[in-house]
C-alpha cells in the first residue's frame, strides 16, 4: 500500500515537471520570436525599407528597437516618414527634409509595438512641398506633425 503511494507520487511528479518543463520551452519560443524582424511592405511608391535589425533601446536598453534603413528612390525628400505595423506606427521628421530624393534614412521601431505575423510598413511621407503619400488617416497625421513643427520653429525652411 505505502509503495503504491509512493509510485503514484513519483509518476504525479515527473507528471508535473514534464508540464513545467514544457511552459518554460514554449516561453522561451514566444520570447525568441518577439524579436524576429517582421516582413517589408510599402504604401508609397518609391520609398521602401531596405533593411532592419533588432538594437538595444535608446530609451530604455533592456528594451529593444528595430533599427530600420528606408530608402527613398524618387526625385522629392521626405519631411515625415510613419512605418505601421498592425494597428500600431512610428514616425520620424520635422518640418525639413529628413530623408533627400535617392537617400537613406535610418529610423527606430519598438520591438514592443510590434504584432506577431504582420509586416512592417512604410504607411505615409510628407513630401518636401508639403503633399502627402501613402494611407490616408497616417498621411494626415503626418502632415499634422510637420506643420506642428514648423509652428513651433517658426518655418525653418
Amino acid at each position: 500500500m505505502k509503495t503504491r503511494r509512493i509510485i503514484l507520487l513519483v509518476v504525479l511528479l515527473v507528471v508535473l515537471l514534464t508540464i513545467v518543463s514544457g511552459l518554460v520551452v514554449a516561453g522561451r519560443r514566444r520570447a525568441a520570436q518577439d524579436n524576429s524582424i517582421p516582413t517589408f511592405a510599402t504604401a508609397v511608391e518609391g520609398v521602401q525599407i531596405i533593411s532592419a535589425q533588432v538594437v538595444p533601446g535608446l530609451a530604455a536598453p533592456e528594451l529593444s528597437d528595430l533599427e530600420v534603413q528606408v530608402s527613398n528612390s524618387t526625385d522629392k525628400g521626405i519631411k515625415f516618414l510613419v512605418l505601421s505595423n498592425g494597428t500600431g506606427g512610428h514616425g520620424s521628421g520635422d518640418d525639413v527634409v529628413v530623408l533627400a530624393p535617392h537617400g537613406m534614412f535610418t529610423m527606430r521601431y519598438p520591438v514592443a509595438n510590434l504584432q506577431q505575423g504582420k509586416p512592417l510598413v512604410v504607411s505615409a511621407v510628407v513630401w518636401e512641398d508639403g503633399t502627402t503619400a501613402g494611407y490616408p488617416l497616417q498621411a494626415q497625421h503626418a502632415k499634422k506633425a510637420v506643420d506642428a513643427f514648423a509652428a513651433k520653429e517658426g518655418g525653418r525652411q
